[in-house]
């Protein structure tokens, strides 16, 4: 398992876990769920993940935060 902030351009991922439960909280709140398949899209600075069809950046200090499984 790696953090999201170590995934590239065009690659897809799993979003398996979140080191805190208040990341876990907050990503919620946006849609980012365990069990989620995301793109990323964009980087460097941010991470742009897309997720079904909506885009969403996630900081690079939140993006440490979210364990992710490369498919």
């Amino acid at each position: 398992m790696r953090n999201l902030d170590a995934i590239k351009v065009g690659q897809k991922a799993e979003i398996r876990d979140f080191l805190d439960q208040d990341i876990k909280c907050y990503s919620a709140r946006f849609g980012i769920e365990a069990g989620q398949i995301i793109t990323c899209i964009a980087k460097p600075g941010p991470v742009v993940i897309q997720k079904n069809q909506q885009e969403i950046a996630i900081g690079k200090d939140l993006s440490k935060q979210i364990c992710i499984k490369v498919l």
